[in-house]
């Protein structure tokens, strides 16, 4: 299990934060061991910048930035997405930043300087939240199965196939699983990513597709006003 947990992060990418150039070139390197791509940033402005750009699947923050420090970025990020994996690096064994992290739904924070296994049990941790969130595998109520990392989706009779849309929904909505996601605010995500604008019938017309593909009850509506994830 531990093995295979940390071989799947080779499919994903991890957002790294820190002010200390040479911290962040050591961690960048032995981040790289295990994840497929490694987001490195100098302050909390550009850490919060690339998180909103690039979706990690994993954050690590230093405590101590400038711009935005660790604990109130994490709070913003959190905002953004309930159950993605976060932790806290400090050179301090704080009770408070402890009380602070198990408040923030954080998986854990780790002392500087970094011990490579706590490093390596830290991202077990990580693997399991996102595995136990459906993050790594998410499962439809009529059987088909969509991978996040790998935004592939699949059923009994093989892979599906998703348009770029339709893939930028179904992760657009898998980071904000269990909660109603207004209409206009998918509409806006959406035009964003694909630079044209999308209409709400737009939406419809690519909610109705997905059903087809996915199950009829793959994607929960509530009167036009939003849409969620079973």
């Amino acid at each position: 299990m531990a093995e295979w947990g940390l071989t799947s992060l080779k499919h994903m990418k991890v957002l790294f934060a820190d002010d200390d150039i040479y911290t962040t070139e050591s961690m960048c390197q032995i981040l790289g061991l295990y994840f497929g791509e490694v987001l490195a940033a100098a302050d909390g402005v550009q850490a919060w910048r690339l998180f909103q750009e690039t979706a990690p699947d994993v954050v690590l923050l230093d405590i101590d930035m400038p711009g935005i420090d660790g604990l109130s970025l994490a709070r913003q990020i959190r905002d953004q997405d309930a159950d993605l994996p976060m932790a806290i690096l400090t050179c301090h064994d704080d009770r408070e930043l402890l009380l602070q992290a198990i408040s923030l739904g954080l998986t854990d924070y780790l002392l500087k300087p970094i011990d490579p296994n706590a490093l390596r049990q830290l991202l077990l941790r990580c693997f399991q939240q996102l595995e136990l969130r459906g993050r790594v595998r998410y499962v439809f109520p009529e059987g088909a199965s969509y991978y996040p990392t790998t935004e592939k989706a699949f059923n009994a009779e093989g892979e599906i196939t998703l348009s770029k849309n339709e893939r930028r929904f179904l992760q657009y909505l898998l980071a904000r699983r269990g909660r109603l996601v207004q209409v206009e605010h998918i509409c806006r995500h959406l035009a964003d990513e694909a630079r044209e604008e999308l209409t709400i019938q737009g939406l419809r017309n690519l909610v109705h597709r997905l059903r087809r593909k996915l199950g009829k009850r793959a994607i929960l509506s509530e009167r036009d006003l939003g849409y969620q994830l079973p």
